[in-house]
């Protein structure tokens, strides 16, 4: 008698709390979520469609991009903090309704022409450090914020972005490569970072290492010119082919393994609701925000600094007489990206001003001119910049660092 009365107890209480819970899923599902279940369907549309491109661009010679963000997921830590992407390679990248467009990496594995380089010491220039807005992603290299600028201010401008970059590459950049060149410059240099709401990021104890033996990845060359150390560059190419595929063929069949599609039992809305998927994603989203807060290092000296605002520190730090600073901050689509939340990346942006404004380093609102409810801001099939967008914040910025 106990038992049965146990169980239905029990039965009992798990169906008060699943039914209340299913009705929320249900009504999350059809109501609350919709914009961000449209924006999921054409991103899946669209990236199942790009499995095949990947492999017509391998079939034609061109490589993945071997990003930071890819090497630092690795379950080997890299002997160097790794800067863009193989070096001299033809590397295909992303589309997001535009089609997929390629580049031919610079010495250094960055989004430039090569000759840049050769002209880092002997005219002002501007250098661009970012995440993929700064990178160029997903239009051609006429449309980036790099080209863009430099055909408003006619000044020499690199673009040090790489795509899944966050404020640890911010730094590790600054410090590695555009930290070396202004030493040894006597031109008139801007250095520009540039933010975006993603960039709010907690602690991560593997990058904190790696910048502790941070290095310089410049070498001075007797005619002037700028190159990659070779220890950077074996260093770098070494960890590549050890811990990824970098065979046509592999690629190939790795990409062909993650095109898998999902059971249309496990993709449909029953299932969706049934298995409370919009609540566990809430609950997901609530749990990575409160542990992030308290994911502090214990020797950490900058613990009373988020790695954002410390990353605006050594922006200064660098500068310092020899260049100029600036912060900039792009906004993020509601539609395409359905966190951070509206006043989230607003205190995120607040906190911005606030460390730039304490270090007197100009700041540059993208907010002035990109409408994050404007979809014609952003890319027909994900959450960068259109076209527009790209040029919108370019002439912003342009402006803003060139009294244009």
């Amino acid at each position: 008698m106990r038992l049965k009365n146990l169980l239905l107890n029990s039965s009992l209480f798990l169906f008060s709390v699943y039914v209340p819970a299913i009705l929320f899923s249900l009504i999350d599902y059809l109501y609350l979520s919709s914009d961000a279940r449209n924006a999921n369907k054409i991103k899946e549309i669209r990236i199942n469609k790009d499995h095949q491109k990947h492999i017509e661009a391998l079939e034609a010679g061109m490589m993945p991009g071997y990003f930071p963000w890819n090497l630092l997921r690795a379950k080997n830590t890299p002997k160097i903090y790794p800067i863009g992407t193989l070096p001299f390679t033809q590397t295909y990248f992303c589309n997001e309704g535009y089609g997929l467009y390629n580049y031919n990496s610079d010495r250094f594995g960055l989004r430039n022409k090569d000759k840049k380089w050769e002209k880092a010491l002997k005219q002002n220039n501007i250098f661009l450090i970012g995440d993929s807005f700064t990178h160029g992603a997903c239009v051609s290299n006429e449309h980036t914020i790099s080209n863009n600028i430099e055909k408003k201010t006619k000044l020499n401008t690199y673009n040090l972005g790489s795509a899944g970059n966050d404020p640890y590459e911010y730094i590790s950049t600054m410090r590695s490569l555009v930290k070396p060149i202004i030493q040894n410059s006597s031109k008139v240099n801007r250095v520009v970072l540039i933010f975006f709401a993603n960039d709010n990021i907690p602690k991560n104890i593997k990058k904190e290492e790696l910048l502790i033996s941070l290095d310089s990845i410049v070498q001075i060359n007797k005619n002037g010119t700028i190159s990659p150390t070779k220890n950077y560059i074996n260093a770098y190419e070494e960890f590549i082919f050890n811990n990824f595929p970098t065979k046509k063929e592999e690629i190939i069949k790795e990409i062909k393994g993650s095109n898998l599609k999902k059971s249309s039992t496990k993709s449909s809305a029953l299932y969706s609701i049934a298995t409370l998927v919009p609540i566990r994603s809430k609950i997901r989203i609530f749990k990575n925000t409160f542990f992030s807060k308290r994911n502090v290092l214990p020797n950490d000296i900058s613990n009373s600094e988020s790695i954002s605002e410390r990353s605006i520190t050594v922006l200064s730090e660098i500068c310092n007489q020899l260049c100029k600073p600036y912060v900039a901050y792009i906004p993020n689509s509601t539609f395409w990206n359905s966190m951070p939340k509206e006043d989230k990346s607003k205190k995120y942006k607040n906190s911005l001003i606030s460390k730039s404004q304490s270090l007197s380093i100009p700041f540059i609102d993208g907010e002035k001119i990109i409408d994050q409810r404007d979809k014609k801001n952003y890319s027909p099939e994900g959450g960068h910049l259109s076209i527009k967008g790209y040029e919108n914040i370019s002439d912003l910025i342009s402006k803003a660092i060139g009294d244009l």
